[in-house]
């Protein structure tokens, strides 16, 4: 089980293997937010940190649409 942390955002979720979940994060403005696991999971755990990146919703839409349309591999 892993628990995962945006800061700046005030949002964390728990995973674990075979679970599925959703979050919604809303960001105030533009820009990336650092992201972190928040639980002690073994080896590798303080090199476990991700991106946030929250857009305009316009360019949300603009690369959704791009991937929709992105061939299948």
């Amino acid at each position: 089980m892993n628990s995962f942390f945006v800061p700046q955002l005030g949002s964390m979720i728990a995973t674990m293997n075979g679970m599925v979940t959703q979050l919604n994060l809303q960001a105030d403005h533009p820009g990336d937010y650092r992201g972190l696991s928040a639980q002690f999971s073994g080896d590798g755990f303080s090199g476990m940190h991700f991106t946030v990146r929250a857009v305009p919703e316009d360019a949300f839409a603009q690369w959704l649409e791009q991937a929709r349309n992105a061939p299948s591999i």
